[in-house]
């Protein structure tokens, strides 16, 4: 490096360099975890984890269940409520594999400009010909991690161009391959 080149990487680079990661260290999170509740066993149990791991790092990690519900059912349905905390929300992990969670991200994976950019959804690797992947997830959700259920073991990673994930007939190549 010249002179001229160090001073500048010295003077300008490094104190910005060290501002903008003690902004990114300072910046707050909210994570909204959808999933399977209690009597979704060993899944359950990796949604609880998930969430108390991001706790303890001091991110707002949360299952739409914590928040509290509208005074009145009247006043804001409960996909009403829960668009709302997903707006709130910087990200979104859900875990596709009940009703439920399958429900959310199918109500608001189609909402691209306000939605479907925040949600990464773990899926069953099984689920490759299923309808939701097929009819929502391949079309436009970017953020997709197939697992091995129940075990939740990284089993598959997609490319995250829209419509360029493997076709029915196709294998997901491995992540360590990717």
């Amino acid at each position: 490096m010249t002179d001229r080149a160090l001073a500048h990487y010295k003077e300008r680079f490094l104190p910005q360099y060290t501002r903008i990661l003690g902004e990114i260290q300072g910046t707050e999170m909210t994570v909204l975890i959808w999933g399977p509740g209690p009597s979704g066993g060993d899944l359950y149990q990796k949604r609880l984890q998930i969430r108390d791991e991001l706790r303890v790092k001091g991110v707002t990690a949360l299952f739409s269940e914590e928040v509290p519900i509208a005074a009145s059912e009247d006043e804001h349905s409960l996909s009403a409520q829960e668009l709302a905390q997903a707006k709130a929300s910087d990200l979104i992990v859900a875990i596709q594999c009940s009703f439920g969670s399958t429900a959310e991200v199918h109500d608001f994976g189609r909402l691209a400009s306000t939605i479907a950019h925040k949600l990464l959804v773990f899926i069953d690797q099984d689920a490759l010909t299923g309808y939701s992947y097929q009819g929502l997830l391949k079309s436009g959700l970017r953020g997709i991690v197939w697992v091995k259920n129940p075990d939740f073991e990284p089993a598959t990673c997609l490319p995250m161009a829209p419509g360029k994930g493997p076709t029915a007939t196709e294998t997901p190549r491995q992540c360590h391959d990717a």
